[in-house]
């Protein structure tokens, strides 16, 4: 059993790792394409985002999964609390990045339909938004895999 929780953490930390290496090179295509391409590129990225709860869900269950078969004391295992702490984290960064996403896939596909300076601006600020939650989605996940690594 505890090989079996090993290999699907090992598929849900695959998939995450899916949707952070591709998200900036879709991130790069929707910047320079043109507002149709983008309003497409940024539903595609969407399709692929919702690797991301399975992700989510999967690395929490064998998670828990691992601590109980390998009779893990949480109480005295520092660097499990802290990778803990930093996957929370992880998760409301992402839970409240969502709803923002929509918005601006709104923008993109208001403005292959008409361009105003006004959407135009707003576009702009989500991308600056979006490109900070990506810098933050890596940095939370390389402190969760050196925590995993060098415990």
């Amino acid at each position: 059993m505890t090989q079996a929780f090993l290999y699907l953490h090992v598929l849900g930390i695959g998939m995450l790792l899916t949707v952070l290496f591709a998200s900036p090179f879709f991130e790069r295509a929707i910047r320079t394409g043109t507002a149709a391409d983008a309003a497409t590129i940024h539903g595609l990225l969407n399709r692929i985002g919702l690797l991301s709860p399975a992700a989510t869900l999967i690395l929490l269950l064998t998670g828990i999964g691992n601590i109980v078969s390998n009779h893990i004391d949480l109480a005295g295992t520092r660097w499990l609390q802290v990778k803990l702490l930093f996957y929370l984290l992880l998760l409301v960064v992402g839970a409240v990045n969502g709803p923002f996403l929509r918005r601006r896939l709104a923008l993109y596909r208001s403005q292959a339909e008409s361009l105003t300076g006004q959407r135009a601006a707003s576009i702009a600020a989500f991308n600056r938004r979006e490109s900070l939650f990506l810098a933050w989605q890596w940095v939370l996940t390389l402190i969760i895999l050196a925590l995993s690594i060098l415990r």
